[in-house]
């Protein structure tokens, strides 16, 4: 298809001619237009998918023309990502005249105009589509969305950046942001501890709108970090986008000290609490769970991506889970409880590969739908909480009572085992661990445990 002009942004018509190829294997038609940034950092062609229609391609591709001829027009070198975002979610929108999309306004403007709320969600889909692809975990992606969503929506209208450009934040703006998060009283205030309930076992629906802010409530140091850390990575993350110019004092900006809190203990179980959550348990498939999490130090993530090919020696008499933990990459091995593996050869043979935990109906326990990221085990354990009426402490801490008692068992070495921890130095490189030390250990804990455990679920 050959066009006989284009609108030039000096003013203006420019003849040009102007062809769309067929692409077999998406059967759709593209053409390369400008350059987009690689992986290497480098600027490389950039191919537009088009549509199957002949047409509406030619006519897209000769807006995508003038629409480069007026980023190139203004010093651009690259496409900025966000007119790339804006084109892959509506592409047939894009309307003639130079760099006029369908919001009305032009490409530029676009991408001069987006608010900093535009930019966290172009944000969190590509953290999503990082998932998808399993370069990150879930609980990773899943954070990312919570704490930045609560690090903008709940700051005060004054100093509100949800709203505002992203061009026109400046390094004052960071920094109000990063003091009002780190100037407010610190305090250990548990999340479940402020949850309204139903009554029924889980949480009230509704999560909190954009207007919602939080004043002047005590929110812990680890809280109040992570809601700065979550700041800093969505600027970092715009400026290397171009959608934002860095500050030279930028990384000043985030270097705040806390009142100390002095020591806190780890949260764990107590004994009696464990034999109410085991005895609240309604199915085997749940107290299968709970087992791993105290046997081999599983958290929900770890639950959620336990493979069959990661349990060994089932079929013998020293069964154990052998994998490489999801966070660290570091190593670990766990010998399965008798308990542990009874109830992993009770599941039929047809269901002895991929995932080993799923779902009443076969799902994955972690799975990304286009409302947020499901966590099956975290609604779950709500109901499971609930009925053994136990203090509201997250399934993860089954993970840290399991380490406390490698800990009473074994020793330090033993827990760093336990919880697949790097070691420290060089040491790591030219000796390995003593996974018997271990072995035995796990062993003591079950002989401490499984008693208690059977006797609430027999009384």
């Amino acid at each position: 298809m050959t066009f006989n002009w284009l609108v030039d942004p000096n003013g203006g018509m420019k003849p040009i001619k102007l062809n769309v190829s067929w692409h077999q294997a998406s059967q759709q038609f593209c053409r390369y237009v400008g350059a987009s940034i690689g992986r290497d950092g480098v600027p490389k062609p950039h191919c537009f998918y088009l549509g199957s229609d002949e047409a509406s391609a030619s006519s897209n591709a000769m807006r995508l023309k003038s629409d480069w001829l007026a980023f190139r027009a203004t010093g651009e070198t690259s496409w900025p990502i966000a007119y790339l975002d804006s084109y892959k979610q509506a592409k047939v929108g894009l309307v003639a005249t130079v760099g006029i999309l369908a919001n009305g306004l032009t490409a530029i403007e676009t991408v001069r105009g987006e608010t900093v709320w535009d930019v966290a969600r172009a944000y969190i889909e590509e953290t999503k589509r990082r998932y998808q692809a399993k370069q990150v975990s879930h609980s990773y992606c899943a954070q990312v969305e919570w704490r930045l969503t609560n690090a903008l929506n709940r700051l005060p209208t004054a100093l509100a950046l949800v709203d505002k450009p992203i061009r026109s934040v400046g390094a004052s703006d960071i920094q109000n942001a990063v003091l009002f998060w780190a100037g407010l009283p610190i305090g250990k205030v548990g999340n479940q501890a402020k949850r309204k309930t139903t009554g029924k076992g889980y949480v009230a629906k509704g999560t909190p709108k954009r207007t919602k802010r939080t004043f002047g409530k005590p929110i812990s140091t680890t809280y109040a970090k992570h809601l700065i850390g979550a700041l800093k990575m969505l600027f970092v993350w715009s400026h290397e986008g171009e959608r934002w110019d860095m500050p030279r004092r930028f990384l000043k900006l985030f270097k705040v000290k806390f009142a100390s809190q002095g020591l806190i203990e780890a949260e764990r179980f107590t004994v009696d609490e464990l034999s109410a959550i085991w005895g609240a348990c309604m199915t085997d498939r749940h107290r299968l769970w709970i087992l791993l999490g105290l046997n081999c130090g599983l958290d929900r993530t770890g639950l959620a991506t336990l493979d069959w090919s990661m349990v060994k020696g089932l079929a013998g008499d020293k069964p154990y889970n052998e994998r490489m933990r999801h966070k660290t990459g570091v190593y670990s091995r766990h010998a399965l409880w008798l308990e542990t593996a009874d109830m992993l050869r009770q599941l039929p043979l047809r269901e002895r590969k991929g995932l080993v935990c799923l779902t009443e109906r076969g799902k994955p326990l972690l799975e990304l739908t286009p409302g947020g990221c499901r966590d099956a085990t975290q609604q779950a354990w709500r109901y499971i909480i609930e009925r053994a009426g136990v203090r509201k402490l997250s399934f993860g801490k089954l993970r840290k009572t399991g380490s406390w008692l490698a800990k009473v068992v074994g020793g330090l070495d033993v827990s760093e085992m336990y919880l697949a921890h790097n070691e420290v130095g060089m040491n790591k490189h030219y000796a390995g661990r003593d996974w018997g030390k271990l072995d035995g250990a796990l062993d003591t804990m079950r002989s401490q445990l499984m008693p208690l455990l059977s006797a609430r679920v027999e009384a």
